[in-house]
This record gives C-alpha cells, sequence and structure tokens, in this order.
C-alpha cells in the first residue's frame, strides 16, 4: 500500500504552471518544476520511489 500519492496539481487557486502535488495521508505538498518536461521527470522518479 503507497503512502503517499503524486498528481497534476488540480488546484485553481494558483495562475503558476507546472505545479504538481504529493499527497500523503497528513499532508499534501504542492510542487512547481521550471517546465513540463522537468515537472513529467519529477512525477515518474516520485511515483518510482513511492511503489
Amino acid at each position: 500500500m503507497a503512502v503517499a500519492t503524486v498528481k497534476l496539481s488540480t488546484q485553481k487557486a494558483t495562475t503558476r504552471e507546472n505545479c504538481f502535488e504529493v499527497v500523503s495521508p497528513y499532508l499534501t505538498f504542492v510542487l512547481q518544476a521550471e517546465n513540463q518536461q522537468e515537472m513529467e521527470k519529477w512525477i515518474k522518479k516520485i511515483k518510482e520511489a513511492i511503489q
């Protein structure tokens, strides 16, 4: 069972681009990459680490 998940940010309160979320049972972290390619790399690596 995974302790955390990672997904594209769905927060509409921000106008920032390339944001994604790391969600744990107690906290949600919203992170921003410099560009879409970097964001995709981060998401892939985080997913690999939490599986």
